[in-house]
């Protein structure tokens, strides 16, 4: 007897505000490099393979 389950679609990613001024920001700097446009799915898996570095979580210390 088949597995009655079928998993479901995925769901494609949905841009987020910020996201998307970051995307408009991305191929505006393409397109002066020469460099075709990426689609938003394109932007996103590169946005999210490639995470933005975070701050280092130590307090700075002062100069004397």
């Amino acid at each position: 007897m088949p597995d009655p389950y079928v998993p479901p679609e995925p769901v494609p990613p949905e841009a987020q505000p910020e996201t998307t001024v970051l995307y408009d920001h991305e191929n505006r700097i393409r397109a002066i490099e020469g460099q075709p446009p990426l689609s938003i799915g394109e932007f996103l898996t590169k946005a999210t393979q490639n995470p933005a570095p975070q701050p280092s979580s130590k307090p700075a210390r002062a100069k004397k």
